[in-house]
């Protein structure tokens, strides 16, 4: 999907205004989205790293009878 080149803004509107608020509720969600954006961010960029180790992984692992059926 092509990227929004206005979603980062809005998106840091919508955090300022849930800190600015003082609602203890408003500023944990304004973290929390901070905070997965961040991880998403990182893991976008390691998935080239992480995702062949992990197929190997998952490829040699025994496997119960339950699950290979």
């Amino acid at each position: 999907a092509p990227k929004d080149p206005s979603a980062p803004a809005r998106l840091a509107d919508a955090v300022a205004d849930d800190l600015e608020s003082g609602s203890a509720d408003a500023m944990g969600t304004a973290v929390r989205v901070i905070w997965t954006a961040d991880y998403l961010e990182v893991v976008r960029r390691l998935q080239s790293a992480i995702v062949p180790p992990a197929r190997v992984l998952r490829d040699d692992t025994p496997r119960r009878a339950s699950e290979r059926a």
